[in-house]
């Protein structure tokens, strides 16, 4: 169902009740559908374990790698900004987990479900340090990242 809002808002995108709104491509309307609970799958399972396992990794990590991150973020997207003003990689976390796939689609020993902070000590010299990751290519590389030398 196309919907038009009133008082100057153009188009929303989100959830109002039992309703999902997202705007049109011309930002002048939304199109409303019924909210259903999506059908539970393994993949779904397997997601939410692997994302709970990476955040309580990320609570373990030191303070100087998430500064290091955050450093790295605002580089990157001083170097590249988004054209359209959004992008879903400006936090430090999603970038750690953008390259905590990447590092374990590259090494198939890596379950990142069931991977520990002590695991991760040992096996995780390639994404150790955030020039580490970008040496290994598991991070954009941006000009200046020598600096960013803090382990894990």
């Amino acid at each position: 169902m196309k919907v038009y809002h009133k008082y100057a808002v153009g188009a929303y995108s989100g959830t109002i009740d039992d309703s999902v709104f997202y705007a049109t491509k011309t930002r002048t309307r939304s199109i409303m559908r019924r909210w259903v609970m999506p059908r539970l799958t393994v993949n779904n399972t397997l997601l939410g374990d692997i994302g709970k396992n990476l955040a309580v990794l990320w609570g373990d990590g030191s303070a100087d790698y998430k500064a290091d991150l955050k450093t790295y973020t605002e580089r990157y997207f001083g170097e590249t900004p988004s054209e359209d003003g959004f992008d879903g990689n400006r936090s430090p976390y999603a970038n750690w987990v953008r390259l905590m796939y990447a590092w374990a689609d590259d090494n198939p020993s890596v379950d990142l479900k069931t991977l520990t902070a002590e695991d991760f000590g040992i096996t995780g010299g390639p994404v150790s340090t955030v020039k580490n990751a970008i040496d290994n290519g598991y991070l954009a590389p941006i000009s200046n990242y020598a600096d960013l030398t803090e382990t894990f």
